[in-house]
This record gives structure tokens, C-alpha cells and sequence, in this order.
């Protein structure tokens, strides 16, 4: 058995465990007699994510895209300024965010803390809000990096306006989605809000139709290019531009670190 046969047995048992604990300890047979209704009633608090099963994912998508045997499409993908907020990226000491620097980056951990400090419990709070935003950010780009080696064209976008009553969580993760469907989810909006949302829906129809988020009227917003643009994005905020998203050195201690 090869490495990637092991990490699917592992994978497909871990799943089955788990289903057998949310469910009461019933049997597999059991489980697939379910209905749907059971089974979103009974798997509560399952571990829920990607699995490998040789089949339908035959292997963990970011080997696909390194191997460049993903689907040639053209992509619009982006993340959220406040990414920490959703994912609880904040309210760290300093000793727990050093022990988890190095806990999770070995030997990188002095360049992790040298670019998301962690001196004091407030400073350590802030980067650990901060390394969620530009990892999640960090994920996007090199999304879009992979496709266009593959000869499709990526639009990347970076959300940083703040929704009516988010408070601290700011523009958090998901916050784009209402702005995207022009859909305001029971808050009210301002004429900004309303004004974002129509030109948000405008790109993903225009993307939609015809591959380019581009159209009459609406601000520029350049294909992803590592060449020219490399950590940049479509800013979509209380003001729309095509600029800043993640600062290029944070961008390479990732793309170390996944390498």
C-alpha cells in the first residue's frame, strides 16, 4: 500500500468512526438505511470535510492543481479583510501564539513571528487575526496562480466593507455573500450598501455570462497575473479599485511553507 492508498483507508475509516459516534453507535448498515432526515438529525457534530475516496475525489485537490490536472475553467475567487474574526484568530496570549508558531511552523516560526509578531497578548490577538486574513487571502491567490498556469483566467476580489451590525467582526468571512446576490439577510442597508451590491451583482452576472467580470461602467478589474499583479485584488469596499490585498512578503512565507 502507497502513501496516498494509506491516507484513503485512514481517511474513509476516520469517516465511518465518526459517523458510527454521531449517530448512537449504530451499525454502517444502519446508517445507509437512513433517511435524509435522519441522517441531518443524527450526524451532528460530525467533522465535516473533503473525503478521499478514489472515486469522485480521487486525491486531495491541491496535489491535483500542483500536477496541473485540474479542469481548464476561468475562475473568480477571493476572501474577506476580516477573515480572523469567523475562524477565531484572535484572543491569544503571547506565550500560546509562540508555542503554536512553533508547534505549526517548526523552523519557519522565527520568520512567522518576525512578519505576525506576537511581543505582547494584544499584539499576539492582532496577528493571529491578521495570519488568518492572509492565509485564507494566501489560499485564493494561489488558487488563481495554479488555474492561470493552466491557461484559464482568474479575477481575484478582496471584500473590506463592514455589513450594517457586524460590529468587530468586521467584512468577516461570508460577509460578501449578501452583497453578491443583492440579498440584505434582514439588514438595512444604506444607499453604500445597496451601491456596492449593485455593482458586486453586475461583475458575477457579467463572469457568469461571458467568462469576464468586466462591463460598461463598472471600475477595471485586471485577470490575476503573477508577473504584474501578484498581490493584488479587485478591492471591493466603501471605495471599488483594483489594488492592495496581500502584501507580497507574507505571500512567500506561505508559499515556503506549503512548498
Amino acid at each position: 500500500m502507497d502513501g496516498a492508498q494509506h491516507r484513503e483507508a485512514e481517511d474513509h475509516a476516520e469517516a465511518e468512526a465518526q459517523g458510527k459516534t454521531a449517530a448512537g453507535e449504530h451499525s454502517i448498515a444502519e446508517l445507509r438505511a437512513m433517511s435524509t432526515a435522519d441522517v441531518a438529525q443524527n450526524l451532528r457534530g460530525v467533522s465535516a470535510g473533503m473525503i478521499v475516496d478514489g472515486w469522485i475525489i480521487p486525491e486531495d485537490e491541491s496535489i491535483t492543481f500542483a500536477k496541473g490536472k485540474q479542469n481548464k475553467v476561468d475562475i473568480l475567487v477571493g476572501s474577506n479583510r476580516d477573515e480572523g474574526t469567523f475562524f477565531g484568530g484572535g484572543n491569544v496570549t503571547a506565550e500560546q501564539a509562540k508555542t503554536r508558531a512553533e508547534k505549526t511552523f517548526g523552523s519557519l516560526a522565527p520568520d512567522f513571528l518576525k512578519l505576525w509578531p506576537a511581543s505582547t497578548d494584544a499584539e499576539a490577538s492582532a496577528s493571529g487575526l491578521a495570519r488568518s486574513r492572509d492565509e485564507v487571502g494566501w489560499h485564493m491567490r494561489t488558487w488563481a496562480e495554479l488555474q492561470t498556469k493552466k491557461g484559464g483566467k482568474a479575477y481575484v476580489y478582496y471584500f473590506t466593507h463592514v455589513p450594517p451590525g457586524s460590529g468587530a467582526r468586521g467584512a468577516s468571512h461570508t460577509a460578501e455573500i449578501s452583497y453578491m446576490y443583492g440579498n440584505p439577510r434582514g439588514a438595512v442597508w444604506t444607499d453604500e450598501d445597496k451601491k456596492l451590491s449593485d455593482i458586486m451583482t453586475s461583475y458575477w452576472a457579467n463572469f457568469i455570462a461571458t467568462g469576464d467580470p468586466n462591463g460598461k461602467g463598472l471600475p477595471k478589474w485586471d485577470a490575476y497575473n503573477m508577473k504584474t499583479n501578484d498581490g493584488k485584488a479587485m478591492v471591493l469596499g466603501d471605495t471599488v479599485e483594483f489594488g492592495p490585498q496581500i502584501d507580497v512578503p507574507l505571500l512567500a512565507f506561505f508559499d515556503k511553507f506549503y512548498a
